[in-house]
């Protein structure tokens, strides 16, 4: 799963998105937010996946994080997507089991003061 997500995502959020943005003119500075940010919007499922619309936004700052250094990586790379590849394969790797298991064995849980939270 990680090495599937790795080529798919970075070829997606790097290559699609970033070239897209290169291509409609935008300079390094906003193909990398932009790729950053779809990358963390995209990551919001853990929000629908745990039922916790905050959790959603956490895992977005996280991940929309790692797209923008991703993003830099790339570009310093001369547009190569082995370098961003083996970067999320590792990262996923490492984080990914633990997040998978925390959002399907109920550990992401919802910041007790939030009323608007499900489950509470």
């Amino acid at each position: 799963m990680s090495v599937a997500a790795a080529i798919v995502e970075e070829a997606f959020f790097r290559r699609f998105v970033m070239g897209r943005v290169a291509g409609a003119g935008g300079g390094p500075g906003l193909e990398i937010l932009a790729s950053g940010v779809v990358f963390g919007c995209a990551h919001m499922i853990w929000g629908v996946v745990t039922g916790h619309w905050r959790t959603g936004l956490r895992v977005a700052a996280m991940t929309g994080t790692l797209g923008l250094a991703l993003g830099v990586v790339f570009l310093l790379s001369d547009r190569l997507l082995p370098p961003v590849i083996v970067s999320h394969f590792l990262i996923d790797l490492v984080i990914h089991p633990a997040s998978i298991l925390a959002a399907f064995g109920g550990y992401m849980e919802p910041i007790p003061d939030d009323p608007e939270e499900p489950g509470e």
